[in-house]
């Protein structure tokens, strides 16, 4: 099971790329949100990188919200600053 970038804003093409086909066991936030069915923050980037690896990130901090119907996991919504939280 995957999860797709449907749609972003303000953020650059070769960023929602690496979002494309993101797998549900990756260690990522958004990824780990939507398998825990719990709100992910991070308030630096710093705390991404340490919690998650890879590259660092374009925004500062961010949150991700999964969304669920029932017992389905439908995807989530993030929302990111460009300053710390």
């Amino acid at each position: 099971r995957v999860l797709a970038a449907n749609y972003a804003v303000n953020v650059p093409p070769e960023v929602v790329a690496r979002w494309q086909s993101l797998p549900l066991d990756a260690t990522d936030p958004m990824a780990e949100a939507v398998r825990t069915r719990e709100v992910v923050h991070y308030a630096s980037a710093a705390e991404r990188v340490e919690r998650w690896g890879g590259p660092p990130p374009l925004y500062e901090s961010a949150v991700m919200v999964p969304i669920h119907a029932g017992d389905r996991a439908l995807g989530g919504w993030a929302l990111a600053w460009r300053g710390r939280r």
